[in-house]
């Protein structure tokens, strides 16, 4: 991830969303799969 943020200085603010939104999307992955164990 840090590369991605290094490859274009000029779009700092994009790779700052896109890490956000992975973070975002891991956190999600980790709670619908939490419940999918804990229900399933």
């Amino acid at each position: 991830m840090v590369s991605f943020v290094g490859f274009n200085p000029s779009f700092s603010e994009k790779n700052e969303l896109c890490f956000f939104s992975r973070y975002v999307l891991a956190i999600v992955v980790t709670a619908v799969g939490t419940y999918v164990v804990a229900f399933s």
